[in-house]
Formats: C-alpha cells, structure tokens, sequence
C-alpha cells in the first residue's frame, strides 16, 4: 500500500475517533454527566493526545505534499499491523465514550480514569507508528477548568 495512503487513513481514524469522542463527551453524555464543567474536564483529557497528532497529521501532510509516488509502498504486515493497532485504539475509545455509563462504571471519576487509560496506551501503543508515518509527535499539555479557577 503507497505510504501517503495509509498515512491519510490512519490520521483519518485517529483524528476522527478523538473528535468522536470529544464530541460524546461533550454533547451525547450531557444526559448522565449533567454537570458541564465536569463534561468538559473528562473531554479535556484528550485534548494533548488529540491536538499531538493532529499537528503531527497536519505537518506530514504539508512535507509530504509533493512526494506521490516517491515512497516505496509499505508491506501488507506492516499496512496490516499499523490498522488493525489504530483500529483497536480509536475504536475502543469511541466505544467506551458513547457507552458510558454501562462499560466504565457510573461516576465521572471511572470514565476519567479509562480514558486516561486508554490515552496513555494510545500515546505508548501508537506513538512509534505516528512517529514512522508522520515524524516526530510533540506533546501538548492542557489545564484543567480546575486549575484555570484556582487564584
């Protein structure tokens, strides 16, 4: 498979399983997590995985933009290997996002701690394909509203 191919897949399936799940966060879990700063807290733990990778995506994109056809096309063990890792990923995270409360436990507090689960095995898991297929992933950090509201 051409390597342009499979990097637009999987930063397809990485960038759309964080903006899924951000959004089930957000928007379709308001039911069993009333509280929007707390939505917004569990959300904001993807936030440094999802903005990573996203501005590795982004960059790949722009240095590869004139290199069609210049790659050797990746053998099927490795196009196999790095999807079926990504697919795991993305779609145990967007699984566990829209079926809270039923897959994590009932509190905010489980959800939080499965995600951060979920995104250090991503950043761990991931992280040598991303950084194979689109170069180096810098890391992002973001506040919570809780400390955004400390003096």
């Amino acid at each position: 498979m051409p390597r342009d191919i499979l990097r637009m897949i999987v930063g397809l399936m990485v960038v759309g399983a964080h903006a899924a799940a951000f959004f089930g966060i957000t928007i379709w879990q308001s039911a069993y997590i009333p509280i929007a700063g707390e939505r917004l807290d569990a959300a904001l733990l993807l936030v440094p995985i999802s903005a990573a990778y996203f501005v590795a995506v982004i960059r790949s994109a722009i240095q590869h933009r004139a290199a069609v056809g210049h790659e050797a096309p990746d053998n099927l063990n490795y196009v196999v290997i790095v999807i079926l890792i990504t697919a795991l990923f993305s779609g145990t995270l967007v699984y566990f996002v829209f079926e809270y409360p039923a897959v994590v436990g009932p509190t905010t507090v489980e959800l939080r701690r499965w995600l951060l689960v979920l995104e250090i095995g991503f950043g761990a898991g991931f992280g040598l394909i991303a950084e194979d297929l689109f170069g180096k992933v810098e890391q992002v950090t973001v506040a919570s509203t809780a400390d955004r509201e400390k003096p």
